[in-house]
Order: structure tokens, then sequence, then C-alpha cells
């Protein structure tokens, strides 16, 4: 017996999930290819564009051998987060990023804040992300 939750209910479900499985596996895909084709349509997109070229196979370098000490970042992370508790140090990021190495850039951005909570208000930030390129392959790396 359960304590919190009825194991007949439990049982039930289970029973209903097992009987139309093919059924839901065949809709979840489908539904799963509309929404991805849906993707193409402005409205569903907000206005992204991702450019894979990055992501070629002969450019990308699946290791990352960089030693540091974890305790040490995390510390560093608490004191930037006491500074101003209300802002992600992203100053502090860039500077780290580039200290290890990474082609390290800055992405101002404005979206329209989602689910009409606020009609209309365009909400400001900023993105700050590395890019780990190997030397000797890509001719668009920069060696550090």
């Amino acid at each position: 017996m359960g304590i919190l939750s009825n194991p007949k209910s439990r049982q039930l479900i289970v029973e209903k999930v097992s009987r139309y499985n093919n059924i839901l596996c065949g809709a979840c895909y489908v539904v799963g290819v509309i929404w991805f084709m849906a993707l193409a349509y402005k409205p569903f997109n907000a206005k992204t564009y991702f450019s894979e070229n990055a992501l070629l196979p002969g450019v990308v370098e699946s290791g990352f051998f960089f030693d540091f000490d974890v305790s040490s970042y995390i510390t560093e992370v608490k004191e930037e987060l006491k500074r101003d508790k209300r802002n992600v140090p992203r100053d502090w990021l860039y500077q780290k990023m580039r200290e290890a190495g990474l082609e390290t850039y800055k992405q101002n951005y404005t979206i329209h804040y989602p689910l009409h909570i606020l009609q209309g208000q365009l909400v400001p930030g900023q993105n700050v992300y590395g890019i780990l390129s190997p030397c000797l392959v890509s001719p668009r790396a920069k060696c550090v």
C-alpha cells in the first residue's frame, strides 16, 4: 500500500499506457516531426538562427585538456555573486574563458517577453560564450 498515493490508480495508468503503447509512440513521433517542421515558420522560431558550420566534423576537437582547480572557481563565483546578486557575472565569465584559451564573445539580444505576460515589452540581455577551436584543423582558429 502506497503511503502518499493509491496503488490501484497507479496500476490503472500503467495498464492504459501499456495497452496504447504503440499508438502513443507513433503519436509522439508524428507530433515531434510536425513540431520540427513548424520551427521553420517565423512565429514559432522566435527569429533565431544557428549556424552549424563550427560543428563540422573536421573542425571539432573532442577533448578539452585544461587543468584547473574547481574549488577555486567555485569560491571566485561566490565572491562575484556577492558583489551583485541580481546579475550574472558576465565580465568575470568572459575573462575566465579568455584565460582558458577559448575564443570568447559577447552577444547582445532583445526579445519580446514570452507568454504575453508583459504585453509588448522588450527584454534586453547579453550572452557570453566561448568556442574551443583546434589550432591545426580550422582555418579560422586562433592559437593562444
